[in-house]
């Protein structure tokens, strides 16, 4: 009897361990796929024990991915972009969860396809690239990305696959109110442009689509783009920086008049006070020098101080003027007719057969004048 009740709880514990293995655990949800990407993504409640088993296939092509149990996502792109052929035929797509025992839930599935012309429960279609459209007379004027250049997978799936230039064709077409146009682009212009003609007051606003087409007629869409106006502030745009310097350079030119007629006009009316001779001063030596060519230029003969030497003491105003001239031209004769240069040092000074520091070469005598603000040196024949 002991045996016989043993043998019966092992038979029970097994049954009942068959029965925990023999459960099954809840299978992905909401299986999707992100077609610019080429990826499947899903959800599965969480659980950091769980794992997941894709396997992605076309025609008798299968490719089997362990998916870690925190991740959700798996990329195919390399799969489905792999030639021209691969990416528009019918893809089908089976997540797996896994559990670490080694059970797996109930297999979630879906089909994917690039081709317009094949039946899938999911039509992909790429997005277009970036469309600029500017107006120009009677329409606007497109321009776009070639597709073949703008996604890395179309270039390479169409490189593997084309064996002659003409194996794959582009073909794209703008909308708008006035209908469809197409817009012409070779395989290997890497922009595609375009003019379309709209009716006068039409709004200047496109939409576009195409397509890349194989030989055997099977094509991969991109688009529709998002409607797309032209700007028509562009041309405004471009005329703003021309009339900003317009507007600059007048305003200069405004200022410089201005100035012009308001600038003091002192030195032009004090300089009619003065000698010809002093008109036009010389300067050497750190003295300036008058360039009369006699004294028949001056109204009065006097004598130019340069500032630096009576910076202090020197009165603006000179009074008899005429007279301190008249007595150093006395002390010059007087020199001149035999008295001694040390009881006069001044002969030295201000009388000279030739200066070279004068602009005359004959006897000449010291000139002073004081005008006004500033004084200068000046030489006069004697």
């Amino acid at each position: 009897m002991l045996i016989y009740a043993a043998f019966t709880v092992l038979l029970i514990l097994l049954e009942i361990e068959q029965s925990a293995q023999n459960v099954a655990i809840p299978p992905p949800s909401n299986l999707t796929i992100t077609c610019q990407m080429a990826a499947a993504h899903w959800d599965y409640p969480d659980n950091n024990q769980v794992g997941f088993l894709v396997n992605v296939s076309h025609l008798d092509v299968n490719q089997q991915m362990e998916i870690p149990a925190h991740q959700r996502y798996a990329n195919v792109s390399g799969f489905v972009w792999e030639s021209l052929e691969s990416a528009l035929a019918v893809h089908s797509i089976n997540v797996t969860a896994r559990a670490p025992d080694g059970r797996l839930s109930d297999t979630l599935a879906v089909s994917f396809t690039y081709n317009d012309d094949r039946m899938a429960n999911i039509k992909c279609k790429l997005e277009f690239p970036p469309v600029d459209v500017k107006a120009i007379e009677g329409g606007v004027a497109i321009s776009f990305p070639n597709p073949l250049y703008y996604y890395p997978q179309v270039r390479r799936a169409t490189r593997r696959n084309a064996t002659r230039p003409d194996a794959i064709s582009l073909h794209f077409f703008a909308k708008s109110h006035a209908g469809d146009v197409a817009i012409p682009c070779r395989n290997e212009e890497r922009t595609c442009k375009g003019d379309v003609s709209l009716p006068t007051g039409d709004d200047k606003c496109v939409t576009v689509e195409g397509s890349a087409k194989s030989l055997a007629g099977r094509s991969v869409s991109f688009g529709p783009s998002p409607r797309t106006c032209a700007q028509t502030a562009d041309r405004l745009a471009e005329l703003v920086p021309g009339v900003v310097i317009a507007v600059v350079v007048a305003l200069l030119v405004i200022v410089a008049v201005a100035i012009y007629r308001v600038r003091p006009r002192s030195e032009d009316a004090g300089a009619k006070e003065y000698p010809k001779c002093l008109h036009n001063v010389k300067s050497a030596n750190n003295e300036r020098y008058c360039n009369g060519s006699s004294l028949a230029e001056v109204d009065k003969r006097v004598m130019v101080v340069s500032l630096d030497e009576h910076s202090s003491g020197f009165s603006t105003e000179i009074e008899s003027l005429q007279e301190e001239v008249q007595e150093e031209e006395k002390e010059i004769l007087g020199a001149a007719e035999g008295v001694e240069e040390e009881s006069n040092p001044v002969i030295d000074i201000w009388l000279d057969e030739y200066n070279p520091e004068s602009n005359y070469d004959a006897q000449h005598v010291h000139m002073i004048v004081n005008m006004g603000d500033e004084s200068a040196w000046g030489y006069a024949e004697s």
